[in-house]
């Protein structure tokens, strides 16, 4: 047995050293990349016309204008870069496809990588988008921008049914911004602000679109939650799409989802902004929380800030003149700022002041008024209950705000800013959650973030969580740190699902760790179980005994069923399945489309004559063969079983493989103590005729046996040797 192990890490040396030449290879080419620099573009549209039987839009041009200053502003964008189309003909749009070619084109070095922002505001339809009535495909418009030779492109469209264009398979990997660039970085972002059969909603009160005011707002620094003053695209995603969707929930046309979609080359993240590059700012301290309008002088509303977590929040600004007004637990409160070039103004809580007289002045029918003002809540700091209405507060609990509250049966509060403990029901909050609630029943959220943790044997429900639910069924929307439980559910997760079951309705950044895990958008990081289900693209590794990836799996897949429908990366397992020529199966048996399929004879100087299947990737193969021994002095009195692993490099005719394979090898009458042989191979070969090769080379041969029935040659005093191997095979 100890020979046995000695054998088996004699392979995987030979594999680590493979593995440590490509891994240098990598370093190389990050090195390159690292020299880079970044030149961004931006192609800019904006149509209010759709046609005829299409409203008109009111802020579909100011949306183009606005979002193109953000990243003039902020993004790293030269004026000179960017080309601005306000309503154009679907002709006019199409052809200045050409001239943002002519730009890119013109500017590309070895030295520089090349950024497009492409941004349309207008009417879409769940085919393409509506130019007064001509209709540019999606398939058009994804045609264009393949042409365009940008590295990367980065697609923004706010319009109706704008999500028929994400519906399209992409990786997940993801590249810095600016002088933070650590690799090469090609591909396409593709961000909308519906979902395939939704509607894109404008708003009076934002003049412009809910979409790309949450959007701009995020990338202005509202969604820079790591307070690193940069903005990544996928917090700049999340904040939009969080936003977006709660301002969207109650309105008539119902709410609205936006998507993305990424096929990136590279690693790290893609920064959309860095607020360090405007010379003004607005810094919210850390200890200021609540919901914050940030509005002009003209009173137009510039950005809004969502802060419930105690991290200092940055706002790039342009210098002038800004008031601010900010909503918490039924607090109205406001301050100005005034700000100069290379100011970066600092807010605490001493610089409002109380706003509740003011409340009428206040801009907006009462409907924005609901959106925008908290309701009139009074704090409880600490009660006791048995159930709603046998408790020591004597006031409405629904409008009660907790800092503690412990309950008999069932705890009811309207806020939660400390802890919710039941000793024999369930705990329930219509609102927001700072804190913990801890019940044996369930812990239930109507509405509203959950920043903390909810722990209970029974179920824990929240629409937003920042922290952990820890129970025997766990539900939220969107999920920022860990589900612990025996099922958890969730819209998308950043963080953790741990349990018997885990279910992903959106995409996974983090881990999926249970005896089922299935994630039905996007997954970055680790699925870990009995089986692993991604329905759309993944990146990071999926273990498990079955393993699936619907989308472009990129990483590995390991288990003893592997199945992806586009695969770039490794595979381990008994049964691997992909399409892709970067697919690197190792296993016993490898189906790959368009994959490599050989049938052969092989003889050693061993005396074996041997039958052998190879089956993979171009690059990579298993080997399956069976030999005989015909001559010597025991003819035809041994046989031998093999597997192994190969690697290959291809030209038009000739081929090289390097092959390790571990062989069992016995009497064929009489069962005996078996020798095992591993071998090495070095095999040069030629394609004498398209589906015929041969080849030959050395091979390093090791041997260990009990017993002494075996053929002198088998001495077990001669355990390594040199030899070689022959090979005539078919190219199926």
């Amino acid at each position: 047995m100890r020979v046995v192990k000695e054998n088996i890490v004699l392979l995987f040396c030979g594999m680590i050293f493979l593995s440590t030449v490509v891994s240098c290879w990598a370093d190389e080419e990050r090195s390159d990349a690292t020299n880079q620099k970044i030149r961004r573009f931006a192609f800019v549209v904006g149509k209010n016309e759709g046609g005829r039987g299409r409203q008109t839009l009111k802020y579909a041009a100011s949306d183009a204008k606005a979002f193109t200053k953000v990243m003039e502003e902020l993004g790293g964008l030269d004026s000179r870069d960017a080309i601005v189309l306000l309503n154009p003909s679907r002709k006019d749009f199409l052809n200045r496809f050409q001239d943002v070619e002519t730009i890119i084109g013109g500017s590309k070095t070895r030295d520089v990588r090349t950024e497009l922002f492409l941004y349309y505001s207008g009417h879409s339809d769940d085919e393409g988008l509506l130019l007064d009535g001509e209709k540019v495909t999606y398939r058009e418009l994804k045609k264009e921008i393949a042409r365009i030779s940008a590295d990367l492109s980065v697609v923004v469209l706010d319009s109706c049914a704008s999500g028929s264009l994400t519906q399209v398979k992409g990786g997940v990997k993801r590249a810095p911004f600016l002088d933070d660039s650590l690799s090469k970085l090609k591909g396409y972002v593709v961000l909308t602000s519906s979902s395939a059969k939704e509607a894109a909603q404008e708003s009076d009160r934002v003049k412009g679109s809910f979409f790309t005011h949450y959007l701009l707002s995020g990338v202005r620094g509202a969604a820079d939650v790591n307070a690193d003053s940069k903005v990544t695209l996928n917090e700049a995603y999340q904040y939009a799409f969080n936003q977006t969707l709660a301002r969207t929930e109650k309105t008539l046309a119902g709410p609205q989802h936006p998507s993305y979609s990424i096929e990136l080359a590279g690693s790290g993240e893609l920064v959309m902004t860095d607020i360090r590059n405007t010379n003004s700012r607005i810094v919210f301290e850390e200890k200021l929380l609540g919901r914050f309008y940030i509005r002009d002088k003209d009173e137009k509303l510039v950005a809004e800030v969502d802060k419930y977590v105690p991290k200092p929040v940055a706002v790039g600004l342009e210098p002038g003149n800004y008031t601010i007004t900010s909503y918490r637990s039924g607090k109205i409160a406001g301050a100005s700022a005034n700000l100069g070039p290379n100011h970066a103004l600092k807010l605490a809580g001493s610089d409002f002041h109380n706003l509740e007289g003011e409340v009428s002045a206040v801009r907006g029918d009462e409907n924005e008024m609901d959106a925008m003002v908290e309701e009139d809540y009074v704090s409880i700091p600490a009660e006791f209950s048995v159930m709603p209405g046998v408790s020591t507060n004597i006031l409405d609990q629904d409008r009660s705000v907790n800092s503690f509250h412990m309950s008999l049966l069932n705890a009811r509060s309207a806020k939660l800013t400390g802890a919710q403990i039941t000793l024999l029901g369930f705990n329930r909050v219509r609102k927001s959650v700072e804190g913990a609630q801890i019940a044996p029943g369930a812990n239930l959220i109507d509405s509203g973030p959950m920043t903390g943790a909810q722990i209970t044997a029974g179920y824990n429900l929240a629409a937003k969580v920042t922290g952990a639910q820890v129970g025997g069924y766990n539900r939220a929307g969107s999920m920022t740190g860990a589900q612990l439980g025996g099922l958890s559910v969730a819209e998308s997760v950043t963080g953790a699902q741990m349990g018997v079951a885990n279910f992903s309705r959106g995409g996974v950044d983090g881990v999926q760790m249970g005896a089922f895990n299935r994630a039905q958008e996007t997954v970055r990081g680790w699925q870990v179980g009995g089986v692993n289900e991604a329905q759309s693209d993944i990146s990071g590794a999926q273990v498990g005994a079955g393993n699936y990836a619907h989308g472009l799996m990129r990483g590995a897949q390991i288990g003893v069923v592997n199945i992806a429908d586009d695969m770039k990366g490794l595979q381990v397992g008994l049964f691997n399945k992909s399409r892709g020529k970067g697919a690197v199966p190792v296993g016993l048996i490898n189906v790959v489309e368009d994959g490599m399929y050989r049938l052969g004879y092989g003889y050693s100087e061993n005396k074996f004559h041997q039958l052998q299947f190879r089956n993979g990737s171009e690059k990579s193969y298993s080997i399956i063969q069976y030999g005989q021994r015909t001559s010597g002095d025991s003819a035809a009195g041994f046989h031998l079983f093999g597997l192994g692993f190969g690697g290959q490099w291809c030209g038009e005719r000739a081929f090289v493989g390097i092959e390790g394979i571990f062989n069992y090898v016995n009497r064929t009458n009489i069962f005996e103590r078996p020798a095992w042989m591993t071998q090495v191979r070095f095999l040069p070969g030629w394609r004498i005729m398209r589906k015929i090769s041969i080849s030959v080379g050395p091979t390093v041969n090791h041997v260990f046996k009990e017993g002494s029935a075996f053929p002198s040659d088998f001495d077990p005093q001669h355990r390594v040797w040199i030899g070689f191997h022959a090979g005539l095979e078919i190219w199926l």
